[in-house]
């Protein structure tokens, strides 16, 4: 069953449903001033130490963690590679300095 357009507005009326053509819709947004230019209104934070050079690191050795290598999927699952988890791994920077990068167990 379905209405026709005049008795599904009947319907609307008698439902109290304001009529979608007569209303006047939202009314426009308030208009709002521009942003007014501001140069070096920002507070710089100093540095808390830490972190290290940006220099060329060299890897020196690597350790791997004792379980066996487990294989790693492609999405469609049509290749597999195989890798045993890196543990750590020990570089040196230029400045002679020992870099090490430890990695979580998978």
């Amino acid at each position: 069953m379905s209405l026709s357009k005049d008795d599904a507005k009947a319907v609307a009326k008698a439902l109290g449903v304001p009529d979608r053509q007569s209303s006047g819709g939202l009314p426009p947004a308030p208009s709002r001033g521009g942003i007014p230019s501001r140069t070096g209104t920002g507070t710089s934070i100093p540095s808390g130490g830490g972190g290290m050079s940006f220099s060329k690191l060299t890897e020196q050795s690597r350790e791997y963690y004792p379980a066996a290598a487990t294989p790693a999927y492609t999405a469609d699952g049509l290749f597999a590679i195989t890798a045993k988890p890196i543990k750590s791994v020990k570089c040196l920077t230029d400045g002679n300095d020992v870099v090490t990068l430890e990695f979580k167990q998978p």
